[in-house]
């Protein structure tokens, strides 16, 4: 039997003689390509936000006939090849092919129960005669409703149910008799009546506003502006007017020798006994001015303090404080005053000198190095206030040696301290240290990826530090453009196999050249659509481009990812941790962005929300994302190795040795030797996040399925897991695991 598209959703349905799924199922087992369709088919199928083609559409693949010929193999043969390829290019397409023939195995095997009741009366239904829109009907009598306007009958009042719900009766009712009413009759209406025009007059409402509109202006007279009573209205009717209404306050405080110290600027329109810190008399303001100046210096309070309003110098100040402090009207703008918030603190502080550290190591925390342009994409940082991640917004300058960290789907964009552009991709953790003594800025890297170009400007440089791997990168042409990649890769072993970590470096010049010197000195020129290579203990060589990285079009993001990522950055705002407002999307009402809030938190060392992933049958099209996410976090450092540690330990409890050991990942040697026999008994486990590790790290490793599914039940599993017994027993499991690029 010939492997086809339909014979493929033959077999999944179940829909084929034994001796015929016997041999289709050993050339999907030999097919890589067959192997991902079958899993691409049940993935494609199982998502929720997938849409289907237009019920009226043309053209091949999207013509409901054209789907129905293909099912029912009476499409002509030299159609065929052109509707598989549309089928295997789309995933809508794909879906609804393989969701219609899983439709029809069903009905066939299973036919549809029709009762005979109601088979008859949908026969009936040409038959019922229908009402004459054109005759006219009383109106009802409108009743006044405690809701809204024109909303009908009272809902106490019981609605009798239509004759025409009892089967065998005629559905045809007479119209109801007219009522005595006033009113002629008129045309029914298909306005429901919450829409119908209502007789009732805005009179009353328009009373209702003048009436409040006199009133509140009788109370502002009578009051008077300032709050006092009736003697205002009686100034008012003199034709004079209260002192303490239009002179300056700096005029009605003044005392006889013109001394206003002493007097609080709130204070200013209450009379002289009444303020805080002023004598009975006005004669003695000025003492008890002085006098309070005293105080408030002693206490500490003469910045924070109400500032004071007299314009001589006081002979008895503080001579720590400057001449011109007491001639400050309103709170001085230094630089600890508008640091009151981080953000004002970062924007105040951008017009500052950038600063220089001394071949890359930062001269100290805390300075401005950087800015970020992005408005819509989510660059996160720990707040030293309150060591909570948090995000930064749009224009807020970077530190020296601030961890950022860009959450998994987002790019930001940031400008450095000599005008490159710097485009991240997440999942990426890095640091801007500052300039070194030649001005070039200089960014050290633990992981992810990067887009360096120029704006506007040629012979361009930036420091790179990525360890044994760092250099310094010169942008030589205003077309030119360099990609990084840092990959951190963890080599198969035991749990207790302290291996090192291998970091894998690629720069590749996507466009122009770029000219890349290492720390010894030497020089390698990349030209266009070159890669460097480098890994942990070798030297970086030259290779050719396998076209553009699929990270910088993201090809690697499908457009749910894509949806995700915009819905998801609507609710993350810089006022609230990061933390905190990821959690809160994890229990989101659409799959992705779940799934995409769980990612990012494990991105900031958060991975209870990933284990959580796999043990949600409802995420189940995300699983093989969580098990990545899970392993290259174990591969990220020591620190993120061991917050992972604890996650699995807390939440798995005892099967957290046999998950440990599965994202720490097997080569040939450990998977012939007894890793696919671990494998496959951990497909039986009672745990669904245990059986889905197991399974989506067998499928990586060897390309197959068997068909196994780890959400069914005990009895629905069994016949796969005995097949993936059976291929180990006859040593028929292959390895076709390839390690990444620069580990060959």
């Amino acid at each position: 039997m010939r492997l086809t598209l339909l014979t493929l959703l033959a077999y999944l349905d179940d829909n084929l003689e034994p001796a015929d799924a016997k041999e289709l199922e050993k050339k999907i087992e030999e097919s890589k390509f067959a192997s991902d369709l079958v899993h691409r088919i049940r993935m494609c199928t199982r998502r929720l936000r997938l849409d289907a083609p237009k019920l009226d559409g043309k053209g091949m693949g999207l013509d409901p006939n054209t789907v129905a010929e293909f099912l029912d193999s009476t499409l002509p043969r030299d159609r065929f090849p052109d509707f598989e390829k549309v089928c295997l290019e789309s995933d809508r397409h794909l879906a609804e092919v393989a969701s219609c023939h899983q439709i029809l195995t069903l009905v066939v095997d299973q036919p549809a129960q029709v009762s005979v009741e109601l088979r008859e009366r949908m026969y009936r239904i040409p038959t019922m005669p229908l009402p004459d829109p054109a005759s006219p009907k009383a109106p009802e009598p409108k009743k006044k409703s405690k809701h809204r306007r024109g909303a009908g009958k009272d809902a106490s009042e019981p609605v009798p149910p239509p004759k025409s719900a009892v089967i065998g009766l005629d559905s045809s009712l007479p119209p109801p008799p007219p009522e005595a009413s006033g009113t002629a009759l008129r045309p029914a209406s298909n306005l429901p009546d919450y829409l119908q025009p209502s007789d009732r007059s805005l009179w009353p409402l328009a009373l209702a506003f003048v009436m409040a509109f006199v009133v509140v202006g009788v109370v502002w007279v009578t009051l008077g502006p300032g709050g006092n009573p009736l003697p205002w209205l009686a100034a008012k009717l003199r034709g004079t007017t209260t002192i303490a209404q239009n002179e300056p306050s700096g005029v009605r405080n003044q005392d006889d020798s013109g001394s206003t110290a002493g007097l609080a600027g709130g204070n200013q329109g209450n009379p002289p006994e009444n303020r805080k810190g002023v004598g009975k008399s006005a004669e003695d303001g000025g003492k008890t001015g002085d006098a309070d100046k005293e105080r408030r210096s002693k206490d500490g309070d003469a910045e924070n303090g109400p500032p004071s309003t007299d314009n001589r110098p006081d002979e008895n100040a503080n001579a720590n404080e400057t001449p011109d402090a007491t001639e400050r009207v309103s709170p001085p703008e230094t630089d600890a005053a508008v640091a009151n918030t981080d953000n004002t603190r970062r924007e105040a502080a951008s017009d500052k000198p950038q600063p220089t550290v001394n071949k890359g190591n930062a001269a100290g925390n805390g300075q401005e190095v950087a800015r970020l342009l992005s408005d819509d994409q989510v660059l996160a940082h720990v707040d030293p206030m309150t060591g909570l991640w948090q995000r930064l917004p749009r224009g807020a300058t970077i530190l020296s040696n601030e961890r950022l960290v860009v959450l998994p789907t987002f790019r930001p964009i940031v400008s450095l301290s000599n005008n490159i552009q710097m485009m991240l991709d997440g999942d990426t953790a890095f640091r801007i240290l500052g300039d070194d003594d030649a001005g070039n800025p200089v960014v050290a890297f633990e992981y992810g990826h990067a887009v360096f170009n120029t704006a506007g400007k040629s012979e361009l440089r930036v420091r790179i530090m990525i360890g044994e791997h760092s250099g310094t990168a010169t942008i030589r042409t205003v077309e030119s453009e360099l990609a990084l990649e840092v990959q951190r890769f963890l080599p198969p072993a035991d749990v207790d196999d302290e291996k090192s970590l291998v970091t894998i470096v690629r720069r590749q010049a996507t466009s122009g050249s770029i000219e890349w010197v290492t720390e010894e000195g030497e020089s390698i020129l990349i030209g266009k659509d070159q890669v460097c290579v480098a890994a942990t203990g070798q030297p970086p060589r030259i290779v050719p481009a396998d076209g553009t990285p699929a990270w910088l079009t993201r090809k690697n993001l499908s457009v749910i990812d894509r949806r995700a990522s915009r819905e998801l950055e609507t609710y993350l705002h810089s006022e609230k941790a990061l933390t905190l407002l990821l959690e809160e999307r994890t229990g989101f009402r659409q799959v992705e962005v779940r799934s995409l809030a769980a990612r990012c938190l494990g991105s900031l060392h958060e991975f209870s929300p990933l284990l959580r992933e796999l043990g949600d049958e409802k995420q189940r099209a995300y699983w093989n994302a969580a098990v990545e996410s899970l392993r290259e976090a174990m591969a990220r450092g020591p620190e993120s190795a061991k917050r992972l540690r604890q996650a699995i330990q807390s939440d798995l409890r005892e099967n957290a040795p046999a998950v440990l050991r599965v994202l720490r990942d097997y080569d040939q040697e450990q998977f012939e030797q007894g890793g696919a026999k671990q494998l496959i008994e951990l497909l039986d486990n009672e745990s669904l996040a245990v059986r889905v590790l197991a399974f989506e790290t067998l499928r990586r490793l060897t390309g197959s399925t068997h068909n196994f599914n780890p959400e069914r039940q005990a009895d629905e599993r069994r016949k796969s897991v005995m097949i993936w017994n059976q291929r180990l027993k006859e040593k028929a499991i292959p390895y076709k695991y390839v390690p990444p690029p620069g580990l060959e």
